[in-house]
């Protein structure tokens, strides 16, 4: 299984600097399933991070943060 190798830093840059939801989810998704958690993780990370609307730093932006979070998880 290939979560035992290590990940490129050149994949996780990627993902972090990543500003599309669609993008994101597709790396997660191809993340599972060839076994790669830490790049699953980082876009999971990346995606909760960007949908909210609001600045981030503010109380709005936290609350919508954990909403998309939730929503998510409750979608897979």
């Amino acid at each position: 299984m290939k979560s035992k190798e290590i990940v490129p830093d050149d994949i996780i840059a990627r993902v972090n600097s990543c500003d599309d939801p669609a993008k994101l989810r597709t790396y997660r998704k191809n993340a599972k399933r060839l076994g790669y958690p830490e790049v699953e993780r980082a876009a999971f990370v990346r995606l909760t991070e960007i949908l909210p609307q609001e600045k981030p730093g503010t109380l709005e932006h936290s609350f919508w943060q954990v909403v998309h979070t939730f929503e998510e998880l409750l979608s897979e």
